[in-house]
Order: C-alpha cells, then sequence, then structure tokens
C-alpha cells in the first residue's frame, strides 16, 4: 500500500512538474503571441498609414491626370484650329498659284499680240515713208513740169498763131498728150486714207528693288508643300510676322533654307522657299 502511495505520489510529482512546464510554455507562447500581437498592431498602423497615403496620392494623382486630359483637350482643339488654317491657306495659295499661272499665260499672249502689232507698226511706218517719199518724188517731178511748162509758153509766141502753123501744115503729126501729173491733194488724200491712229507699245515696268526686313524672332516648321514650294511657320502676325518677311531654317545651327512670308494668320504663316540648301523638315528652327 505504501509503495502504491509512492507511486502515486511520484505520478502526480511528475504531473505537476509536467504541468508546470506546460503552463511556463504556455505563458512563453503567450506573451511570444502578445508581443506578434503588438508588431501586428504596428504593422497594421503602418499598412493603414500607407493605405491612407497611398489613397491621397492616387487622389493627387487623378487631378493630375484630370488636368492632363483637360490640357490633352485643350491642345486637341489647337491643333485642329491649326489644321484649319494650314488647309486654309493651303487651299488658298493653290487658288493663287492657279490665278498666277493664268496671268502669266494671259502676259505671254498679250506679249505675243505686242510683236504682232509692233511688227504691223514697223510696216506701217515702213509704207508711210515710201508714200511720203514718192509724194516728195511727185511734187519734185510736179515743179519740174510746172518749170517745164513755162520755158514751152515763153518759146511759143501764142496759141493762134499755131493753130494757123498746123492749117498750113496738115501732115503734121500731132506729138501725143505728155503724162498726167497727179495732183498733191489726190496725194495727201491718199496717205490720209492710210494713216492709222498711232499704237502706244509700252515696256513692262520692272520691279523696284526693295529691303526686305529680317524678323528677329524664332519658331519652328509646321507643315511642308513641296508641292507648292512652301512651308507653315508657328509664327503670325501676333509675332511680328508680315507678308514680305525673310525668315532663315536652321537645324544644329546649319541654315538649312530661306523663306519668305507670302500670307500670314494670327499664330502662323505660309513662307515661300526661296532657296533650300538642304531639305526642310517638320520641326526645323525658324528665325
Amino acid at each position: 500500500m505504501e509503495q502504491k502511495t509512492k507511486f502515486i505520489i511520484i505520478g502526480l510529482a511528475g504531473f505537476a512538474i509536467v504541468f508546470f512546464l506546460l503552463f511556463i510554455q504556455a505563458q512563453g507562447v503567450k506573451q511570444q503571441l502578445i508581443r506578434d500581437k503588438e508588431v501586428l498592431k504596428e504593422e497594421k498602423v503602418t499598412l493603414e498609414n500607407g493605405i491612407n497615403k497611398l489613397k491621397s496620392d492616387a487622389h493627387d494623382y487623378e487631378k493630375k491626370l484630370n488636368s492632363l486630359s483637360a490640357g490633352m483637350d485643350e491642345i486637341s482643339s489647337e491643333k485642329d484650329g491649326l489644321q484649319k488654317a494650314i488647309d486654309s491657306i493651303t487651299s488658298e495659295l493653290e487658288e493663287e498659284k492657279n490665278a498666277k499661272a493664268l496671268l502669266e499665260q494671259r502676259f505671254e499672249v498679250l506679249k505675243n499680240d505686242n510683236k504682232i502689232l509692233t511688227r504691223q507698226l514697223s510696216k506701217l511706218n515702213e509704207q508711210k515713208n515710201d508714200l511720203e517719199k514718192k509724194f516728195q518724188d511727185s511734187q519734185k517731178e510736179k515743179i519740174k513740169v510746172e518749170q517745164s511748162f513755162e520755158g514751152e509758153e515763153q518759146i511759143i509766141p501764142s496759141p493762134v498763131a499755131q493753130v494757123d502753123n498746123l492749117k498750113e501744115q496738115p501732115d503734121v503729126i500731132q506729138s501725143a498728150p505728155g503724162p498726167r501729173i497727179p495732183k498733191a491733194e489726190e496725194v495727201r488724200d491718199g496717205i490720209k486714207a492710210i494713216e492709222l491712229s498711232p499704237i502706244v507699245v509700252r515696256p513692262s515696268a520692272e520691279p523696284e528693288a526693295r529691303e526686305i526686313p529680317v524678323v528677329p524672332v524664332r519658331g519652328k516648321v509646321l507643315a511642308i508643300n513641296k508641292e507648292s514650294n512652301f512651308v507653315i511657320i508657328n509664327l503670325g502676325f501676333d509675332a511680328g510676322a508680315k507678308v514680305g518677311d525673310i525668315f532663315r531654317v536652321y537645324r544644329e545651327d546649319q541654315l538649312i533654307a530661306s523663306l519668305e512670308v507670302i500670307q500670314t494668320r494670327s499664330n502662323i504663316a505660309a513662307c515661300d522657299i526661296k532657296r533650300e540648301m538642304f531639305p526642310v523638315k517638320i520641326g526645323d528652327v525658324v528665325r
């Protein structure tokens, strides 16, 4: 019985020791869990702060995105306006080019007509000079004939004596009458009949030399029309550009071409390519 009691006491002692060890281990685990809980709480707070910051950043980014979207819409609207202006200037330049070609054709026709009229005028002047010369010759001939008639009148005593002489000599062969001298009035009438109103030929006026100002502004090439030999730049009359101004095109400080303004709008201008050392490209600097 005592031995049994000893086993029970030993068993209870062992159980108490095991329980105590388990209790100590449980307390250690509990403390570890408490520490882990605190760490998790701190991490939670940190994560919540991070989430709030991310939400704030997302809100700021959304505002920036909305602002960028509005800016893109404005830029798109401006781009559409510029494209319409470029199309309008291109159309007007095409019409001016066609009108210029038509005027050149008409000028060539007028030039040919002028040459023809000049030749006709020269021929008429030659004819007039010939007629005047003939008139002068006929006047000289008339004077000679009149002088000859005066000499004959001095030689012949009278018509009555001549008739009597002819009656006495019926076999005398009468000489044929002299040639008829045209009157001066008839010659003048003939000259007046062929006189024409003078034709005035005016030489084409040479263009006056003028100094073309160079505009001290800076821009860039927006569009190029190789067929019509002109470009569109982003400098209009708001920047001081006007028709006739000269611009130069540069790429990396190298001279590419020279331009002359032919049409202007508020913020763009159309320029004729006067001289091109290298092909002009969109984005080249203009100044």
